[in-house]
């Protein structure tokens, strides 16, 4: 069998699971990766040659393609017990739900003691990739996010500025580079939408809205991708915040160089940067809104034509485009129309 879980269950004579065990088959599989070199000291900047060999499980040499970092140990400290690896991810990791310590101890240097506790591991960690009884009983699988594809569909609602939906209007895609129309018509519940559009982040579009008479006096939404749920970290325990510890040997072996520069007189080649301090003042808060003095604004919006409007909220709503506003009576004052953008 090769390398990897493996899954035992104990079913009835009518079929139901009664019992589980998972072990975890450790086979020397992998291929045999030798490096070597002519010499075993070699002077700066001398060029090195390495003989690299691959084999097989079996002894028999295989060939592929094979890439190779160089790092000083010295700068970056190697622990191969605390590293994760392609193999330890894809043969342990992946296929457990709770956190692994040092995944990389089970793989490095395997011996009777690191097999004995490797299968103590499959005995407490929880792995469960299907419910046999699903199976078993016919029940249709449904995958908790739909295949994706290259294209995207653009949906939301068509509503009046009284927020009820507005049927036949006529809804306008434009591209807003090359000026590309799309139209479409809303339903009898106001909604719309555009099919299998190629989208790509460099594309901006705007949709336009008008009722079945033309009118503008409309409320746009744009439905949003719902987000992927944020799942609890597992493998929190290998977050290291000491980050002077951490790099501790790395500044050394910096400081080391820039000794090593001075004593050969090479520190002419290198720049000093001076340390630069930023500083900022905190903006000024109204009504829990960040105030924005005179001629600081964000953005100035200034309209090419102005139609009649009973009052100034009426405007802001048919003429300002990806931006609600809600009518607010302040504590004190005029009256105040805070906003949000869609």
């Amino acid at each position: 069998m090769p390398s990897g879980i493996t899954q035992f269950t104990l079913f009835s004579s009518t079929g139901d699971p009664m019992n589980e065990r998972i072990i975890f088959v450790q086979n020397k599989d992998q291929m045999d990766v030798k490096l070597s070199t002519p010499k075993k000291v070699y002077a700066a900047k001398e060029k090195v040659e390495v003989d690299l060999s691959v084999a097989g499980a079996n002894g028999t040499p295989i060939s592929g393609n094979f890439s190779v970092s160089v790092v000083s140990e010295d700068a970056v400290p190697v622990d191969e017990a605390k590293e994760t690896t392609i193999f330890s991810q894809i043969l342990l990791s992946s296929d457990i739900k709770g956190y692994i310590e040092k995944p990389g101890y089970y793989f490095s240097n395997p011996t009777e003691e690191t097999k004995g506790n490797l299968d103590l591991l499959m005995l407490t960690q929880g792995y469960r990739r299907f419910v046999w009884k699903d199976l078993t009983s016919g029940k249709p699988f449904k995958p908790a996010f739909k295949a994706e594809k290259l294209t995207t569909d653009v949906t939301g609602r068509l509503l009046t500025l009284g927020e009820k939906p507005i049927a036949g209007g006529k809804i306008s895609l434009i591209n807003n580079k090359l000026g590309v129309i799309i139209d479409t018509v809303t339903n009898a519940e106001g909604y719309y939408k555009f099919s299998n559009l190629l989208i790509t982040n460099e594309i901006g579009f705007t949709v336009q809205g008008r009722n079945a008479k033309g009118g503008k006096n409309v409320e746009i939404k744009v439905d949003k991708i719902r987000d992927q749920d944020r799942t609890p970290n597992i493998n929190i325990g290998d977050l290291d915040t000491d980050m002077g510890k951490s790099m501790k040997a790395s500044l050394e072996n910096n400081k080391r160089q820039d000794e090593e520069m001075v004593k050969s007189g090479q520190m002419s080649r290198s720049q000093q940067l001076k340390e630069v301090i930023i500083s900022a003042r905190k903006r000024k808060r109204l009504f829990g809104y960040d105030l924005i003095m005179d001629g600081h604004a964000d953005n100035t919006y200034r309209p090419n034509n102005v139609q009649a409007f009973g009052t100034l909220l009426e405007w802001l709503r048919a003429t300002v485009i990806n931006v609600q506003f809600i009518q607010a009576e302040a504590d004190c004052g005029p009256v105040t129309m805070p906003f949000t953008k869609e």
